[in-house]
């Protein structure tokens, strides 16, 4: 069965406060309250009310003052008739902002003593944490995002978010207020990562977005899960040319009214600004080369190395570095590779090189190490004129066996992956070696271009 329990600022009561209607702009509910965090209790009980449940527990974060002043037990005592559980009380003994952290850990740690919740931040019920950012510090709001934001990291639920405005004599939704850090921590996953996690969780549920953003959603998803699915070149150059046309699209004729996507439509051109190393070059053979970087500078190191090593065989022969593999060399690839994962081209590199050097290898080939293999299987292919390069081939072998050493440190990071100190050495190298690569092959494109 689900919980609902409740944060709130706790004020100061004044005994001899007006007594004064409160109500909502869109609703049924309308109380004559004293304090505002009686109006913010009594509005949140009335929700839930609705469908039969109730408060199991409320938490409030008091000033030394307030604690002075007993004012928990007054508010207490004017709820009386409410039947409310025992308010459970964190002192905010610091007033400064940049102190006020250790007050937040001490109300998480509070809710999660109350919830006996596990190591993994779950409890093995449904939790609603309802929050009622008026009153407190100048710096309260503040505080409550922060614990807002801890406890959906634990996978509580945010249930109602409200402010007690005293002028209008209102309770007014603030739930906007934790959208437009969702949208801003979307659109910064999306940038930072690729990642569309949560910008699809907000959007993708919400019944009055607009026809643009319905438009453009699928896009940033789609996109998103070929870019973690590392899929083939074809697909993320098509995934890529649709995501750009919807987010400009989405620019020109977005008109939604929800002050979310008011707020997004003014994030785009950011995200159009770090995608345009790739939209500049959909449709292009540089795709690849740009995706590889633009994967490295996002550190992400298991795109960059699977893209890099199934693609750059592929650019090579596209550049036109590669312009002649012997006949029977190049039919052998064809009849033994994979038609529906790989190329011809792609096999030759992985699997042709090895299988000839083991047949064709003596001791002193052996004896220089496996990343030198292909590199050495290449050079007598190329002395026996059986391959013909464009490029200069001392440059093409440094290539080569970079290639295989990237290969080689991926394949053992595999299979060692529970050594994180090992780890994090073979995730730098493997950045240095892709990056030398990248460095001989703009040499080779540099040459071509005189």
């Amino acid at each position: 069965m689900a919980k609902n329990i409740m944060v709130f600022n706790m004020s100061t009561i004044r005994d001899n406060a007006e007594a004064v209607e409160y109500s909502e702009y869109d609703g049924d509910f309308c109380e004559i309250c004293k304090h505002t965090n009686e109006t913010g209790i009594k509005y949140v009980l009335h929700r839930l009310s609705k469908n039969n449940k109730k408060l199991d527990a409320l938490f409030a974060f008091v000033t030394p003052k307030v604690e002075e002043n007993d004012d928990v037990g007054k508010l207490s005592k004017v709820l009386a008739k409410e039947n409310i559980p025992k308010i459970k009380k964190v002192l905010i003994e610091n007033s400064r902002l940049d102190q006020s952290f250790a007050s937040v850990e001490e109300m998480y740690k509070s809710i999660v003593a109350y919830l006996h919740l596990d190591d993994m931040g779950t409890s093995g019920e449904e939790v609603f944490v309802h929050v009622d950012m008026t009153g407190g510090l100048r710096h309260a709001s503040m505080m409550m995002i922060g614990l807002i934001q801890l406890l959906k990291y634990h996978n509580l639920k945010i249930g109602y978010i409200i402010y007690t405005n005293y002028e209008a004599r209102k309770v007014e939704n603030a739930r906007e207020l934790l959208g437009m850090y969702t949208v801003i921590g979307g659109a910064e996953e999306f940038v930072n990562y690729g990642n569309v996690y949560q910008l699809d969780n907000y959007f993708g549920d919400k019944k009055n977005k607009s026809k643009e953003m319905e438009e453009l959603l699928p896009k940033l998803i789609s996109f998103s899960e070929v870019l973690k699915g590392c899929a083939t070149m074809n697909v993320l150059n098509q995934e890529l040319t649709k995501l750009r046309k919807a987010l400009q699209e989405y620019e020109n004729r977005a008109k939604g009214s929800q002050s979310e996507e008011i707020l997004f439509k003014t994030l785009v051109p950011n995200i159009k600004i770090t995608y345009k190393p790739l939209f500049d070059y959909c449709n292009s053979k540089e795709l690849r080369i740009k995706l590889i970087e633009w994967c490295i500078e996002k550190n992400l190191l298991q795109q960059a190395v699977t893209f890099y090593t199934e693609w750059i065989p592929e650019y090579i022969f596209k550049k036109n570095y590669i312009i002649r593999v012997n006949r029977k060399i190049e039919n052998i690839c064809k009849n033994r590779c994979n038609k529906k994962y790989q190329s011809w081209r792609l096999y030759l590199f992985r699997y042709y090189l090895l299988e000839d050097n083991k047949k064709n290898s003596d001791d002193s080939t052996e004896s220089k190490g496996k990343d030198s293999v292909r590199r050495d299987t290449f050079h007598k292919l190329i002395a026996k004129h059986l391959i013909t390069l464009t490029v200069g081939k001392q440059d093409f072998l440094e290539l080569i066996h970079t290639y295989e050493t990237i290969v080689n440190k991926w394949r053992n990071k595999m299979n060692h992956a529970d050594n994180s100190k090992a780890d994090l050495t073979t995730n730098k190298s493997l950045i240095e070696q892709i990056r030398k690569s990248l460095v001989i092959l703009e040499k080779f494109n540099k040459k071509g271009e005189k």
